[in-house]
């Protein structure tokens, strides 16, 4: 727990258990979350979205097929991700979770929320959902991330936002 000030305490959780397809998608981690963006970055429409990143601290390139993001711990398979290009090594994907997917490939169905929130990330091949990373935070202050510092490591704290960059420099 993370205090932050009067009133705002910041709650995390970790629940990682990368390479559920072997090899495949070793080093696949949320990364970043952004709850409360309202200066930050802009999306493909001009609006200032929450996000959420993930991030390939492995060495090979993880394919998209079969990954799944949801704000929702019981419905881990609301949103495929898009079957684009592959999450390269060393490389960052962010997913806008403003609930407009009508705005592009890269906009969730769904939104975080600011006053505290799930994000699931997950594999569903053949068989059940296989959780990959989880986090559960707690109220975010306007423009401060939760993130991994370092990038895919397993402190999440309260951070300046770092979209598709290096977290905690």
């Amino acid at each position: 727990m993370l205090i932050l000030g009067k009133g705002m305490v910041l709650v995390w959780l970790f629940v990682g258990c990368g390479g559920v397809r072997g090899d495949q998608a070793e080093g696949l981690v949320l990364n970043e979350v952004l709850a409360r963006n309202t200066i930050t970055n802009v999306d493909d429409a001009g609006e200032f979205d929450d996000w959420i990143e993930i991030f390939n601290g492995g060495e090979e390139p993880v394919s998209r097929k079969d990954l799944f993001l949801s704000d929702d711990g019981n419905a881990p398979a609301r949103w495929p991700l898009p079957e684009g290009d592959p999450i390269e090594p060393g490389t960052w994907l962010l997913v806008w979770a403003d609930g407009q997917p009508e705005q592009g490939e890269m906009h969730a169905p769904f939104k975080i929320g600011g006053m505290g929130e799930t994000v699931v990330f997950s594999y569903i091949g053949s068989g059940e959902p296989r959780t990959i990373d989880q986090v559960d935070f707690g109220e975010q202050l306007p423009d401060l991330a939760w993130a991994r510092v370092p990038n895919g490591g397993v402190e999440w704290v309260a951070a300046t936002p770092t979209p598709g960059e290096t977290n905690g420099e």
